[in-house]
């Protein structure tokens, strides 16, 4: 049995979202060995381990409403315990919300699109974090993301791309879909270098 350490989004589990405390897998959901060995260690998305054996209680007959009992109470704990990652998941929530409406999407639509907008999302903020030199980007160049999702959504089975993937799904875009964010880019990075000569300065 494993348990999570650390809040992650599981994309082969039609995103279902694992707080700090929770079993994994959840009840009803078979997980292949390598799958395990890779959120155990530090060769997926956030390049650290996201879940951690734990030993089973052999006097536990309580079995999956213990399980359920114990995924609840590692959901609140997290909630209490982690805001960053409940502030960063509501912040998705929003985008997927406004992606939705510039696609002028209806407001319901069916799982395997919104998983489809969340795996955009997802992965051209890890494209943008790169170009940024591993710096978060800030939420003021949100309107990059939703530009270049919405170029990625529209030219998807396009021929010609590229292949990224996030927590191995698989993504085609070109790497132009950048080049007219390049001079933002280059000035958020330039005030960076600047603010930190600043601090330098002072100290």
């Amino acid at each position: 049995m494993y348990k999570v350490i650390k809040h992650f989004i599981d994309l082969h589990d039609n995103d279902h979202s694992y707080n700090e405390g929770d079993i994994f897998p959840r009840e009803g959901v078979d997980v292949s060995k390598e799958r395990i060995e890779e959120l155990a260690g530090s060769n997926n998305k956030q390049h650290t381990p996201l879940i951690e054996l734990v030993e089973e209680d052999p006097d536990n007959t309580a079995g999956t409403d213990t399980a359920e009992k114990t995924s609840k109470a590692g959901k609140k704990k997290a909630e209490s315990k982690m805001p960053e990652n409940k502030e960063l998941a509501e912040q998705e929530e929003r985008m997927i919300e406004d992606l939705m409406v510039l696609l002028g999407l209806p407001e319901e639509i069916d799982e395997e699109l919104e998983n489809k907008l969340l795996l955009i999302l997802k992965a051209t903020k890890q494209r943008l974090r790169f170009l940024l030199g591993g710096l978060e980007p800030p939420e003021e160049m949100n309107y990059i993301i939703l530009d270049v999702s919405i170029i990625r959504f529209n030219r998807i089975g396009s021929e010609g791309l590229s292949s990224h993937s996030v927590e191995g799904e698989t993504l085609s875009w070109s790497e132009n879909d950048f080049a007219g964010y390049m001079d933002d880019i280059r000035a958020y990075l330039d005030d960076q270098k600047e603010s930190k000569k600043g601090k330098v300065r002072f100290l």
